[in-house]
């Protein structure tokens, strides 16, 4: 006898035998019959949703702190100062510059990256862009480390449980 079942992965319905595995012919996961319920990765939304919400945060910081740096003027030396370190002053104020710049850029790949594991991680596919999700909101890469290490610490400790990390995609 057939009997109808849900995917808990993808949820299509579909036919089976009286079968306690089974795999389902739309996203090719394996599933008990008799678990019934949300799939183990569901359990990580509050991990998900925080991640997401740190990377827009922390790229929007970042910006701002560029932009609010960049538009004050570089401030001359002071009069009465030897012109070798007066042109030292400007060179340090040209490098403070583009290390403004180089952060800056780096959120600008980073924390897509760190956005788009997190809803990777949502939908419990990709172990690995999860992973690396986790790991670089505990990078402390911008004034939101004290938020994103304890957040990418609990992410990765959840990711690792045995039923989560199996039932990734």
């Amino acid at each position: 006898m057939n009997d109808t079942v849900v995917c808990p992965f993808c949820s299509r319905e579909f036919y089976h035998e009286n079968q306690s595995n089974l795999e389902c012919p739309n996203c090719d996961r394996r599933f008990q019959k008799s678990s019934s319920g949300p799939p183990p990765w569901s359990r990580l939304a509050p991990v998900g949703f925080s991640l997401i919400t740190l990377g827009v945060v922390a790229m929007l910081l970042n910006i701002s702190l560029f932009l609010l740096g960049g538009l004050t003027p570089d401030s001359p030396p002071p009069p009465d100062t030897d012109p070798e370190i007066a042109r030292s002053y400007e060179a340090g104020q040209a490098t403070a510059n583009l290390l403004r710049l180089g952060v800056v850029a780096s959120s600008l790949v980073i924390y897509p990256v760190m956005i788009f594991g997190a809803c990777r991680l949502l939908k419990g596919k990709n172990y690995f862009l999860a992973t690396i999700s986790c790991i670089i909101a505990a990078m402390p890469c911008s004034l939101t480390c004290l938020i994103g290490i304890p957040l990418g610490l609990w992410g990765l400790i959840m990711i690792n449980k045995p039923d989560i990390k199996n039932s990734f995609r």
